[in-house]
């Protein structure tokens, strides 16, 4: 009901971590192997994403120093917005 920049403001709020993974529930056909992939390319200084037929798409792991691009995302704006 309060859009999806809501659920990641919550989580970014109470991150302790350096890097955080954006994910959404609905993608079914997501393996385990594209997990670990993004996490072996997480160097926590880049946005590491996955690409379909050249499109960015979810999950997304977001360095620290984007903590704040996320945390002024508003109603249902998410990480693509600063993927571009």
């Amino acid at each position: 009901r309060k859009g999806q920049s809501f659920s990641i403001r919550l989580g970014i709020e109470r991150s302790t971590a350096d890097q955080a993974m954006l994910c959404v529930a609905d993608q079914p056909y997501l393996r385990l192997h594209t997990f670990k992939k993004l996490l072996e390319l997480a160097d926590g200084e880049h946005i590491i994403c996955v690409t379909c037929q050249g499109i960015l798409r979810n999950p997304a792991i977001f360095p620290r120093k984007y903590y704040k691009e996320l945390l002024a995302l508003a109603d249902e704006q998410g990480g693509k917005q600063i993927l571009k």
